[in-house]
């Protein structure tokens, strides 16, 4: 970041400082840009804030929902997640909407994961999995996104239809783009269409974080031992069936992800899980592979190596067991 008075094109050391001042949150001291572009901002200040700014009136909406949720989650859970001190969406002092948290404290997990030994991985990989119990136990009067950037953007007391819904809009979209061989999209969809009664019968809405890798997760030692400072990364929860947490497979012990029977093992101990759930992983997966599908498609610089282990993935979960 620049060290003259403009941080970006829009804000100024002078307009974030009374930002600042405003709020009684000090005076800045440092600042360091974390990501964004002309409409939005992530800022790190005073080494112990993080202040997001945004222009757009999605980005501004979702602000505020991300203000809700993490002070819903601090009231009434145990979860961890940022504190959230303050929600200025006035644009009076700076020519954006303002959200402010406190940095948790500790180091982002990916960075210690590998390096810890397998008692400890399912020390946090339980904890996490209680934590991921308390979220779900928040919760909401109908499905859908919370987010402009997440994956389900249409709300409804019915869960099925937001599944119904998405399923139509992926299939229109894979066949104008020939993503599938018309036999393997065929038997996708009917393989979900299949699943209504599964559909028909959800949780009630409940909180689903979708992406509860070592990546969204601050890890702090105390007394020798590792637990979770926070869980961040919300921008893609929505609300749910209570499975689709589970839809992604945690397999792969060269990333950084929850050690699957400890994380369940944890879940298990403040909530109970639906007894078809294995029914439901396995519909929730394919529709979760067939978004990462559209997806990628869309993203420059993907392998087709990438497209097609996706599809040799629909495939094989779409044979008969």
């Amino acid at each position: 970041m620049s060290d003259g008075p403009w941080l970006t094109p829009e804000l100024t050391r002078e307009a974030l400082a009374a930002l600042l001042h405003q709020h009684a949150l000090g005076e800045l001291q440092s600042v360091s840009q974390l990501s964004g572009d002309g409409d939005r901002a992530l800022l790190q200040v005073n080494g112990q804030l993080v202040v997001k700014l945004a222009r757009r009136d999605a980005e501004t909406r979702d602000l505020q929902m991300e203000a809700v949720l993490f002070r819903r989650l601090h009231h009434a859970t145990d979860v961890p997640c940022p504190e959230v001190l303050v929600h200025d969406p006035s644009r009076d002092t700076v020519p954006f909407a303002a959200l402010i948290s406190r940095r948790p404290e500790g180091v982002a997990g990916t960075t210690v994961w590998p390096n810890l030994d397998l008692p400890t991985r399912e020390h946090i990989s339980e904890e996490l999995g209680r934590l991921c119990a308390s979220v779900h136990g928040l919760h909401w009067p109908v499905y859908g996104s919370l987010f402009s950037t997440g994956p389900v953007d249409a709300r409804s007391a019915r869960w099925a239809d937001i599944v119904n819904s998405k399923i139509a809009n992926m299939y229109h979209i894979a066949e104008q783009r020939g993503l599938l061989p018309l036999q393997t999209l065929d038997d996708l969809v009917t393989t979900l269409n299949d699943g209504d009664a599964v559909f028909d019968r959800p949780s009630l809405p409940t909180l689903v974080h979708a992406d509860l890798g070592l990546g969204n997760v601050v890890l702090r030692q105390n007394h020798a031992q590792w637990h979770v400072a926070a869980i961040l990364g919300w921008e893609h929860s929505l609300v749910a069936d209570a499975a689709w947490e589970f839809a992604t497979p945690w397999r792969d012990p060269a990333e950084a992800l929850p050690l699957a029977d400890s994380f369940m093992y944890g879940y298990k101990e403040r909530r109970p899980l639906q007894e078809d759930l294995r029914v439901r992983q396995r519909l929730y997966r394919l529709m979760r592979l067939f978004e990462q599908l559209i997806v990628t498609a869309d993203q420059s610089g993907t392998t087709e190596e990438r497209k097609h282990t996706l599809q040799a993935t629909i495939e094989r979960l779409l044979k008969p067991r």
